[in-house]
This record gives structure tokens, C-alpha cells and sequence, in this order.
């Protein structure tokens, strides 16, 4: 798995925050991620999120080997990491775009290559993390609809999604 490295909006209660939605992840309220805290600022600011309902958590993991099932092939192992890997990148891509002042362009690649990198499937259940694997699949698919509708709103919601499925292979959550 790659190293991952983003900043998180989290509210600092349980109810709703003016007219931002959030993204319940294992009971936090996650409104946003950015990938430095001068984005999770402006984020804030431009949202019109008060600093008092929310808080800023850096968040930082080193890349590590996950099991897979001994019997995968070397090809499948090989064309699922270059996914996860692409994957990775489009998830920081689009939160660039989403908070950090990113390019657009730069998203909308990263999003169509990691996409068309997907191993499939069939390849998927070889490896033994088929469940996680096609979550993430699915976060990024949603993301990548909801980016060319330019619905900025759901877009945020499915990048922390896929931020999620990364950080589950790790036995962690947001």
C-alpha cells in the first residue's frame, strides 16, 4: 500500500454544522480532507465552517506490505499494486482540486488513469482483499462521476470514502 498523507476537517460534535454535510466515517464527522492544513483552513474558511465546531487532524502513514493469498500471480500482484498506487494519487489529485488550490486537470487525469488501471474483478478475488479492493474501486468510480458533474460536494464526500478504504487495509479508520 502507498504512504499516505492528509489533513482531515472533523466536527467537533454530533450535530450537523450550519448547512455542510458531512461524512459519517466509524462515528466522525468528517467534513472534509486536504492534503495541508492551509487547505483544511481555506476549506474552513470558504465553507463558512466556525473553527470552534471543528477541528484539523494531520493524518500520516508510512507505505506497507498488506497480505494477499500466496497463490496470487505475479501479474495480477503486479497490475494491483500500479492500481492502488495510481488510485493513491488520484485520491490526492482530486483533494488538490477539491481544497488545495489544485488543477483540475491534473484530478480529471489521475482519476481516468486510476480507473482504467482497475485490474477487475475475477483479478480482485485472487488476491484475498476482493472486499476492500472493490470498495475502493467504488469510491473512486463515484468520485469521478460526481467530478465531471462538477458536484464538488459529493466529489469531497466520495474522496473521503476512498481515503477510508486505503486506511482500512491498514486495520485503521478515519
Amino acid at each position: 500500500m502507498p504512504g499516505l498523507e492528509l489533513v482531515l476537517v472533523e466536527g467537533n460534535s454530533k450535530e450537523r454544522i450550519g448547512s455542510q454535510k458531512y461524512v459519517s466515517v466509524h462515528d466522525r464527522h468528517i467534513y472534509a480532507i486536504a492534503l495541508t492544513e492551509t487547505g483544511a483552513v481555506s476549506y474552513i474558511r470558504n465553507a463558512g465552517l466556525a473553527s470552534k465546531h471543528v477541528q484539523v487532524e494531520a493524518v500520516q502513514l508510512k507505505a506497507r506490505m498488506v497480505p494477499v493469498l500466496g497463490t496470487v500471480d505475479k501479474s495480477t500482484l503486479r497490475r494491483t499494486e500500479e492500481w492502488l498506487s495510481a488510485s493513491g494519487s488520484a485520491l490526492r489529485s482530486l483533494t488538490a482540486w477539491l481544497s488545495d488550490g489544485g488543477r483540475q486537470a491534473d484530478a480529471a487525469a489521475a482519476l481516468h488513469t486510476a480507473l482504467a488501471l482497475y485490474p477487475g474483478d475475477i483479478n480482485l478475488v485472487k488476491t484475498g482483499v476482493e472486499p476492500q479492493l472493490h470498495a475502493l474501486y467504488q469510491s473512486l468510480a463515484a468520485a469521478e462521476s460526481a467530478f465531471a458533474h462538477r458536484d464538488r460536494a459529493a466529489a469531497m464526500r466520495d474522496a473521503i470514502r476512498g481515503f477510508d478504504d486505503f486506511m482500512s487495509f491498514r486495520g485503521l479508520s478515519m
